[in-house]
């Protein structure tokens, strides 16, 4: 398994590696214990019925690195898979990625995406050398909007009508961090 970094943090050992198939039956179990949470602010909580649509979407995350249009990373806590953390809408040209994060509640309040976001960014600055990241939250999840803010990102706007989910648009909040 490749791994991007790893950290002690308090008492766990956390380690940010590419997906495999290996991953997809602790994530799928979880995503259905954690549903209703999840589905909250992710659509794709609602899609991911099956062990199946979580090998398919870990298959299409693989692809995604091989073309360098994505960088998707499973967080481990303790060698358990506890979420995932994500490159996005990767724009080359304009030296820019979001990010996206989402964690099980069970490892949530740790500092475990926090601290995930800050050594996932100074891992990949050091190859990709982009000028911007960018992290989309829906303006009523706080706990994910405290993450960017706690690692320097600058809010930059409110996104109105931005995402369509349970059958209304949702605002996200932006915030950004230049190097």
């Amino acid at each position: 398994m490749l791994s991007l970094c790893q950290f002690n943090l308090s008492n766990h050992h956390i380690k940010i590696e590419f997906p495999e198939m290996s991953h997809a039956h602790v994530l799928y179990e979880e995503i259905a214990k954690d549903r209703n949470e999840l589905q909250r602010f992710l659509p794709w909580a609602n899609f991911m019925k099956s062990e199946q649509d979580e090998m398919d979407f870990l298959e299409q995350c693989r692809g995604d690195i091989a073309k360098g249009k994505g960088f998707p990373f499973v967080i481990l806590c303790d060698g358990t898979p506890a979420g995932m953390i994500d490159l996005h809408n990767i724009n080359y040209n304009n030296s820019k990625a979001e990010v996206g994060y989402w964690l099980f509640s069970g490892f949530q309040g740790m500092g475990i995406v926090t601290q995930s976001l800050k050594m996932m960014i100074q891992n990949i600055q050091e190859e990709l050398h982009f000028h911007k990241y960018v992290v989309l939250a829906d303006v009523k999840n706080k706990a994910s909007q405290n993450i960017p803010l706690r690692l320097g990102f600058k809010y930059e706007a409110t996104l109105k009508d931005y995402l369509y989910h349970h059958n209304r648009f949702h605002d996200l909040n932006a915030f950004i961090k230049l190097f």
